[in-house]
C-alpha cells in the first residue's frame, strides 16, 4: 500500500513539475518579448476643411479649392478639391493631379500601404462627361516621380454612372510598396475642359463668358485622401 501510494505521489509530482515548468517558460517568454513596434506613416487630408497647401501633398497641378472657407484654412464642405487654375463659382476644370510621397524612416522599409479616398463622380446629365477618359479618378504609383504605373480607375469600378454620388474606396497598394524605401502615389483627377466639349455643347449654360464650368455642374470632386503605411526592418 505504501509503495503504491509513493508511486502515485511521484507521478503527480512529475506532472505538477511539468506544469510549473511550462507555465514559467510561457511567462518568461512573454515578459522577454522585446519586439519593436515600428511607427506607421499616415497622411490624412480632409478637403472639406483644409486646403491643398501644406497638407502633406508632395506636388499638385491644376487642382484648386476654396482658400478662404470659414476660418480661412481652405477646403470646402460641398466641393472639396476640383480641377482648375483658380477658385470661384466657375472653374476652368481640365485634368489635374495630386502626388504624395511616402518614404520609410532610416533603416526601415515600407510594408503594407493602403489608400482611402472619398470622391464624387457623375455625369450630372451632361452626356460628354460619360467615359473613363472624360470624367474619372485614377491612381498611379512610381518610385522616381517620373514614370508612373496606373493601378486603379474609379470609373471602371462603377457598374452604372448616373447623375452622381460620393464613392468611398479603399485600395491596397502593398504590391507596389513592400520592401521599398520610397513610393509616390498620384491621384489623377480627369475632367473635360471647355475646349474638349463637342461644339454642340459649347453654348451650354454650364459655362460662363470665360468658358469656365459652374461648380454645381462639375462631374468630379475629391473630398478626402488618407494614406497609411506600415514599416519593417530591412
Amino acid at each position: 500500500m505504501t509503495l503504491k501510494f509513493f508511486t502515485i505521489t511521484k507521478k503527480l509530482f512529475y506532472i505538477l513539475l511539468l506544469i510549473i515548468i511550462l507555465f514559467c517558460s510561457t511567462f518568461f517568454i512573454a515578459c522577454d518579448d522585446t519586439s519593436e513596434v515600428l511607427p506607421e506613416i499616415v497622411i490624412d487630408n480632409d478637403f472639406r476643411t483644409e486646403g491643398i497647401w501644406g497638407t502633406g501633398i508632395y506636388e499638385f497641378n491644376n487642382v484648386v479649392t476654396d482658400p478662404e472657407f470659414d476660418t480661412g484654412d481652405g477646403g470646402h464642405e460641398d466641393w472639396g478639391v476640383v480641377t482648375g487654375g483658380k477658385w470661384g463659382a466657375y472653374v476652368s476644370a481640365g485634368d489635374g493631379y495630386l502626388t504624395y510621397e511616402i518614404q520609410a524612416d532610416n533603416g526601415l522599409a515600407l510594408d503594407v500601404l493602403t489608400l482611402d479616398f472619398s470622391a464624387f463622380l457623375g455625369h450630372k446629365g451632361i452626356v460628354p462627361y460619360i467615359g473613363a477618359d472624360k470624367t474619372n479618378l485614377t491612381v498611379s504609383c512610381s518610385y522616381d516621380n517620373v514614370t508612373f504605373e496606373k493601378v486603379y480607375s474609379l470609373y471602371e469600378t462603377i457598374e452604372k454612372i448616373d447623375d452622381g454620388k460620393i464613392y468611398d474606396r479603399t485600395i491596397n497598394l502593398s504590391d507596389y510598396s513592400q520592401n521599398k524605401s520610397i513610393i509616390y502615389v498620384r491621384l489623377d483627377l480627369i475632367h473635360l475642359s471647355y475646349d474638349e466639349f463637342p461644339a454642340s455643347w459649347r453654348e451650354s449654360s454650364i459655362f460662363n463668358a470665360n468658358h469656365y464650368i459652374v461648380l454645381q455642374k462639375l462631374g468630379l470632386k475629391l473630398f478626402n485622401v488618407k494614406l497609411t503605411a506600415t514599416q519593417k526592418n530591412i
